[in-house]
This record gives C-alpha cells, sequence and structure tokens, in this order.
C-alpha cells in the first residue's frame, strides 16, 4: 500500500444525510444540530446567523420578540395617556387661575397647586413626558416593522413545521 491509500483507510467517511428541511443530500460535517429544538441534520442553509439556531426555531424567536415588542408598545401608549390626562388637568388649573382666579373659593385658593403655581410644574413635566413618549413610540415602530419584514421574509416548509 502506498501512502495515500493508508490516509485514505484513517479517514473516516462521511455519511450523505437528508437536511430535514430541503431534503438535500449533504455530507454529515456539512450539517448541524439545533441548539433550541435538538433536532438535526439541518444543512448550513438553514442556520440562521442572528440567533445561532434553525430557521424554524429562528422563526419562533423572531415571533416572541415582535409580541413583546407589541406588549410594550401597548404600555408606552397607556403612559401617553395618562401624561396626556395630566397636561390636561395642569392647562385647566392654568385657565381658571389666569381667567377665573376671583371665581376661585379661597379654600382652593389655598390648594398648594394655586398657591406655588405647581400646576405648571406638573404639566411641563407630563409635556416633556408626551415628547419622549412620542420618541419612543416612534422607535417601537421601526423595531416592529424590522421584526416583522424578517418574519415576512422568513422561509421554511411547512412539512418540517408540523413533526
Amino acid at each position: 500500500m502506498d501512502a495515500q491509500e493508508e490516509t485514505a483507510q484513517r479517514q473516516p467517511k462521511t455519511a450523505a444525510v437528508k437536511c430535514l428541511i430541503c431534503e438535500k443530500s449533504i455530507e454529515s460535517q456539512k450539517t448541524f444540530t439545533c441548539r433550541r429544538c435538538r433536532k438535526s441534520p439541518f444543512c448550513f442553509e438553514h442556520l440562521d446567523r442572528e440567533y445561532k439556531v434553525c430557521s424554524g426555531c429562528a422563526a419562533e424567536e423572531r415571533i416572541r420578540a415582535y409580541r413583546a415588542l407589541v406588549g410594550q408598545e401597548r404600555s408606552l401608549r397607556g403612559f401617553l395617556r395618562f401624561t396626556q390626562f395630566v397636561v390636561v388637568f395642569a392647562l385647566l388649573f392654568f385657565v381658571f387661575d389666569r381667567f377665573f382666579s376671583e371665581e376661585i373659593p379661597e379654600s382652593l385658593k389655598s390648594n398648594i397647586f394655586f398657591e406655588y403655581d405647581l400646576y405648571l410644574y406638573f404639566g411641563g413635566v407630563a409635556l416633556a413626558g408626551m415628547v419622549f413618549c412620542y420618541m419612543l413610540i416612534l422607535s417601537q415602530k421601526q423595531k416592529m416593522k424590522e421584526v416583522r419584514d424578517k418574519i415576512d421574509g422568513h422561509k421554511t416548509d411547512s412539512k418540517y413545521i408540523f413533526r
């Protein structure tokens, strides 16, 4: 035997396997096992570069991330409504203090909001909170659009999903 035959005998022969998603025949060395679902073999075309799992598990992660973003946006909108209420309340105090100060009863004039003009501070802080909420909501919508585009662009064989 010559040297080439000896090295060929020492190297293990690679078996051909089929990818679970596309069913292409590939060498077993050119496959991976998904870290999340533990299914195998997958060809490297179905390895998601962002999550480092199979494309099916990556789609589930993106859907989970999208749902979390939707929940965060809902919370931001709730806080935005609260800040809008505080701004309206502060505006009412301002209007009553500036234009109808004669009709305000003395018991209300001695209130800390009227006495120290605290409604202006609360209104200003609430207004800043509204601007901040609008900026966060716009950022959130952009993130949601990116994740939704990744989900829509995802291709998975339906046969794999139902296994």
